[in-house]
Order: structure tokens, then C-alpha cells, then sequence
């Protein structure tokens, strides 16, 4: 089985284990994340259960689907590096009733978080990070 490959806007290929940059939505306002690819494929619209499935290359109905019911999709974990001041990987640390925690000074106490991988459907947007 080959390893999926796919390039960025910019003409640099990208495939599992390659470390992007892609856009994301928060609240009103976007901003630039980092993560490493863990996973492409393509899905296809079960004609069936109208629902978005992994494409098998062994299925020929799934190698017919063509247009809008075809579509390829990147999986990515966050590294926790982002464009704003404050970092994916920490949230504010709450009390039992939601409300943060501060220390001493008055700073914010943080604690470590992991995310889960995010799935991309707008491969236009990923940026590749070349050394």
C-alpha cells in the first residue's frame, strides 16, 4: 500500500508524518495552528445511508463517485502551537463552580491539555513548514 500524498498551495507535497500549518476558527476570529499529518484519504457519499464514508479502493461503485460526493480529507493532531498569545495545549485551570483559578500575583494557573486530531476539508488552506 502507498503512503497518500498530497501538495499545499504552494506546490510542496505533503504526506503522513509532515508537520503543517492550517487555519482555524475561533469564535468570531481565525488564526494559524501547527500539526503533524497523521492521516489522508478520500470519502465518498454512501449512496445508501447518505452518509460520508472512507473510500476502499477495492469497492468499484466507490471508485464511480465523482464531484461533490467525492472528497479528500486530512487528519491532524495539534502540536499546541498557534498564531495568538495563549497556547492550545494549556487551559485555564477552574474551580468546582467554573470559575479560574489565579495564583499569588494574580496570574492565570494553567493546566496541560491534549487535543484531539481535527479533520480538514479545506486542503487549500495548509501551508507545509519546510526546514
Amino acid at each position: 500500500m502507498t503512503t497518500p500524498t498530497r501538495t499545499d498551495w504552494r506546490g510542496n507535497p505533503y504526506t503522513i508524518g509532515t508537520t503543517v500549518l492550517y487555519a482555524r476558527r475561533v469564535n468570531s476570529s481565525s488564526e494559524i495552528a501547527e500539526g503533524v499529518v497523521i492521516d489522508i484519504h478520500d470519502v465518498v457519499r454512501g449512496r445508501r445511508t447518505y452518509r460520508w464514508v472512507r473510500a476502499d479502493p477495492d469497492n468499484p461503485i466507490h471508485q464511480t463517485i465523482t464531484g461533490r460526493d467525492r472528497q479528500t480529507r486530512v487528519i491532524i493532531q495539534p502540536t499546541g502551537r498557534e498564531s495568538k498569545s495563549w497556547r492550545l495545549n494549556t487551559r485555564q485551570v477552574r474551580d468546582e463552580n467554573g470559575i479560574g483559578l489565579y495564583d499569588e500575583h494574580g496570574s492565570p494557573l494553567f493546566e496541560p491539555v491534549t487535543h484531539s486530531p481535527v479533520t480538514l476539508t479545506a486542503l487549500a488552506n495548509i501551508t507545509v513548514i519546510t526546514p
